[in-house]
């Protein structure tokens, strides 16, 4: 196993997702990778609205933000109020299995939200894709992996923004209820939506993933989760003991129970939040849906433990068990589970790669699913 899996096999840069953009979409992109030589050759770019600039990159994904009106060739001027409609994300993905989660994304995602909006269940937004390409038959350089486009949405990831502390988050019962909404969808969308990952069943795997990540935390890391050197054998050891025996929980389909469509990964840097006109944050939306299968409910529900804390948490778990009154002793322990894993996941990614907003939800969660036991 890579402990660094999210190093890119291709590198993308803003030329190669304009040249992306213009073949596949050439009706409306075609003058896009002119609009961004002109706006690079140009010294007062400070005047002007950028065609296309980089706007994050996860783990499989790097994402743009395009000025639709340049897809013509044209700038615009940094003063002039683009409509919202006009400011896309474009998201491409860096390496394969980020090609293949791309490819479950641009299939899902149409259909998870027809299904939601149809219901009157859409009580937080997810991404509208308007622009998607499959396969590009002269793609430039090279670039073999689908891609898709969206308008921007509305808010911020929560990773960005200093929240109030956990137990003060506000939209735990939006969060809860959306949840239960999407996971209930999984017995009606079985031909778009991808099944479970064979490997979450693979606990040896899982457990020696995760011992190999908490092996490489270096010192400053520890000091930032709150524990000191004398005590890190011991923290490892115990953390670990109390992993594997979660890992015994029974598998969610032990009792018959149908699957749930989840996000599959959902943590902060994945929520959407808006401050609203009292000063608080609430959740607007979810990003990044590569992940979503028919699978664990307790997958998403780990947000219980990664993001909020106290009545908050028990104020979402509540909001979903109304709707989804399932097994909740198993359910909660397989999503503690998953916490724990996200704790050691996120911390050593944001430590590895000095990431301080991946760092801070790494050391969130670890307090939420370990540090409160």
């Amino acid at each position: 196993m890579s402990s660094s899996p999210w190093i890119a096999e291709v590198p993308l840069d803003a030329a190669l997702a304009a040249e992306l953009l213009g073949a596949a979409f050439s009706d409306e992109f075609t003058g896009l990778s002119a609009a961004l030589m002109t706006y690079q050759a140009r010294t007062d770019r400070s005047a002007w609205t950028a065609p296309l600039r980089w706007f994050g990159e996860g783990w499989d994904n790097v994402a743009f933000l395009v000025d639709r009106r340049a897809g013509c060739g044209e700038l615009s001027p940094r003063d002039a109020h683009a409509a919202a409609e006009d400011r896309l994300v474009a998201r491409f993905p860096k390496r394969q299995l980020g090609g293949e989660l791309m490819a479950r994304e641009l299939r899902a995602l149409p259909a998870v939200r027809a299904a939601l909006a149809q219901a009157g269940q859409l009580v937080l937004d997810m991404p509208d894709v308007r622009w998607s390409a499959t396969h590009l038959a002269e793609a430039p350089r090279g670039y073999v992996w689908p891609f898709g486009m969206y308008p921007l949405m509305q808010g911020e990831t929560a990773c960005r923004v200093t929240l109030p502390a956990p137990n003060q988050r506000a939209g735990a019962s939006a969060l809860g209820t959306f949840l239960a909404h999407l996971h209930a969808l999984g017995t009606t969308l079985l031909h778009v939506v991808a099944p479970e990952r064979a490997s979450i069943r693979d606990a040896a795997r899982r457990l020696s993933s995760l011992t190999a990540r908490l092996g490489e935390l270096d010192a400053a890391t520890w000091d930032a989760l709150g524990v000191p050197k004398p005590a890190r054998a011991k923290e490892t050891a115990a953390f670990l003991q109390a992993f594997e025996e979660l890992l015994r929980t029974p598998h969610w389909s032990a009792g018959g129970a149908a699957p749930a469509l989840v996000h599959g990964d959902l943590y902060g840097r994945h929520v959407l939040v808006e401050s609203d006109a009292r000063g608080v944050w609430q959740p607007t939306g979810l990003i990044d849906w590569g992940d979503t299968h028919l699978g664990d409910a307790a997958e998403d529900l780990s947000l219980a433990w990664t993001y909020f804390a106290g009545a908050e948490r028990q104020v979402f778990l509540d909001a979903y068990l109304v709707l989804r009154p399932v097994g909740r002793q198993a359910l909660l322990r397989r999503a503690r589970l998953r916490a724990m894993e996200y704790a050691v996941i996120l911390t050593h990614f944001g430590a590895a790669t000095a990431d301080p907003e991946v760092l801070n939800l790494g050391i969130t969660a670890w307090q939420g699913a370990w540090g409160a036991r």
